[in-house]
């Protein structure tokens, strides 16, 4: 079961580092300048954020095993259409569709987990859940390398298999579920109008940072104004407003949301700064990206292995923010200072290590703030806003990095057409990748705050609930 439930994720997080490492390679044959490159990640992770909760509501109805092998069967579709995509406009439809196949597995992957494992070893099974990632991530850089140097396309064919193989031991391993009373009524609570609203708004922001047009930024907010105002009066919001109401939950996502912000972006400013700047290949470049997703997974599975057995495992989200803050501000540093890979891969390292120990702290907490019997609406919205705080984390490594340049100039690098950047032109390119993730640095600090409230809500919430028991416990005694 557990291997099944992982393997979703394992394949999406190879897929999306294959892409990053295969960026240089797919403009210079699609002829995409660097906007174009930041919509081929960010609108995977759009589609993604656009449909996750309703798929999750959908697998409340249908069954969340019809949804997973669904997922499964389209994600291996969609990935042959982006291997055969013959333009980036093509390429960015399709990596729509193939985000919008990944949301069906999304939505259901953490409430399969949550359903069949006991509450004291569900910390150990969303560890593993994030080690298995960081397995895909550590392939993705190395496989995708050595792919890209034969053609970038196969980066996409890859996921055929795998989905094929998924789908097959999903159909076996998969328990069908019992459909609860009423769930025929969730699709009903789906707000078609706030969903189109808050994607579009979004979608407009990211454009706004990818082709520096401040009416289109100004568009975006303007279109965000109806959508709260459709929050407030619909019977049936996007955000459901017990999760609204729950301060646990918020603060969590809060938190998550910042931190998620601070990472994401780093493999999409390394990548370009191993090729563009030190003019590394594809395969080597995803060597060292490799010591990141690496630890990782160290840092996933120890955080889930002493979940519970420390009195506030948000300690290690703390420690996690503060660390990882740190190694980001050093690496911007080491950039600027033309620090040696000695240096550098080590730091890098840590910003893995440091994000594996506050991910899953943060994760099963605000997992376990809500009522047990919207787990799938709860595991839903946390996608959705954590995959919108990785785009925006991309879309801000993108723009940062080529601010300083000259727009035609920014386009060559990203387009790969210019490699071997003249000196004044590669401090400028050092100057914006540094200014962004010293950005990212920043977010991870300012979590810190967030982590604190999320551990003060956890002993408000634990001592109401001893109240209870006690009042439960006494009221037997009452009785005649």
């Amino acid at each position: 079961m557990l291997f099944v439930s992982t393997l979703a994720v394992f394949m999406a997080s190879l897929d999306g580092n294959i892409v990053t490492v295969a960026l240089p390679k797919i403009s210079v044959d699609l002829s995409a300048g660097f906007s174009y490159l930041a919509w081929i990640v960010t609108g995977y992770l759009i589609a993604l954020v656009a449909l996750v909760i309703l798929f999750g509501k959908m697998a409340d109805v249908y069954g969340r095993k019809k949804i997973y092998i669904l997922g499964f069967i389209l994600f291996g579709a969609t990935s042959a259409l982006c291997g055969l995509s013959q333009n980036a406009s093509e390429l960015v439809v399709f990596r729509f569709l193939q985000g919008g196949s990944a949301a069906l597995f999304f939505a259901v992957s953490r409430p399969i987990l949550l359903e069949n494992f006991p509450a004291k070893e569900i910390s150990f099974a969303f560890g593993v859940n994030t080690a298995t990632s960081s397995i895909g991530a550590v392939m993705g850089p190395l496989v995708g390398g050595l792919l890209v140097a034969i053609d970038w396309r196969l980066i996409f064919f890859v996921n055929v298999p795998i989905a094929i193989v998924a789908s097959a031991l999903a159909l076996r391993e998969v328990p069908r579920g019992v459909r609860k009373p009423g769930s025929e009524s969730a699709l009903k609570t789906f707000n078609p109008l706030s969903s189109v609203l808050f994607i579009i708004g979004i979608s407009l922001i990211m454009a706004w940072l990818t082709f520096y047009d401040p009416i289109v930024g100004l568009l975006g907010i303007a279109v965000l104004v109806p959508f709260i105002v459709s929050e407030m009066k619909s019977k049936h919001p996007l955000v459901n407003r017990e999760l609204v109401r729950n301060k646990g939950f918020v603060y969590s996502l809060l938190s998550v949301e910042l931190l998620t912000i601070g990472y994401s972006g780093i493999i999409v400013a390394m990548t370009f700064y191993f090729q563009s700047v030190e003019n590394y290949s594809p395969a080597y470049s995803g060597l060292l990206i490799v010591p990141i997703s690496l630890t990782i997974g160290i840092g996933s599975v120890t955080a889930g292995r002493i979940y519970g057995r420390i009195r506030n495992p948000n300690r290690l989200a703390v420690i996690g923010a503060l660390l990882c803050g740190g190694a980001l501000f050093a690496v911007a540093i080491g950039i600027g200072a033309e620090t040696s890979l000695w240096v550098l891969e080590p730091t890098l390292a840590l910003i893995g290590l440091a994000t594996g120990l506050y991910w899953i702290p943060l994760l099963t907490t605000a997992m376990k703030f809500p009522s047990p019997d919207i787990v799938g609406t709860t595991s839903g919205t946390f996608s959705m806003f954590v995959n919108m705080a990785s785009a925006l984390s991309i879309t801000i490594a993108v723009a940062l990095s080529a601010y300083f340049l000259p727009h035609s100039l920014a386009t060559q690098v990203y387009s790969g057409g210019l490699v071997n950047l003249p000196l004044a032109e590669a401090k400028l390119f050092r100057m914006g990748i540094e200014s962004a993730i010293l950005v990212m640095g920043a977010f991870n600090i300012a979590s810190v705050p967030l982590i604190y409230t999320v551990m003060k809500e956890q002993r408000r919430s634990k001592a109401q609930t001893d109240i209870i028991v006690s009042e439960e416990t006494v009221k037997p005694q009452q009785e005649p």
